[in-house]
């Protein structure tokens, strides 16, 4: 694990915040047991249509609120 990926050392506590968020990650998204800022990428990407880059970007400002 990345020593500054602050969604996976807070993941439990997190979740609900992505939800608000994004509210197109699904519970199913949110329901794995250890997430992290590359599955949390990756689920931005997909249900939004961004880029890698644009969704890492939203993600790590994301993290800077945590």
């Amino acid at each position: 694990m990345d020593k500054h990926d602050a969604i996976a050392s807070q993941w439990q506590n997190v979740r609900e915040r992505l939800r608000d968020t994004w509210g197109r990650l699904t519970e199913d998204d949110l329901a794995v047991e250890n997430g992290n800022r590359d599955y949390v990428v990756a689920k931005v990407q997909a249900h939004y249509g961004y880029t890698r880059e644009e969704a890492e970007s939203l993600v790590r400002d994301f993290e800077h609120t945590l």
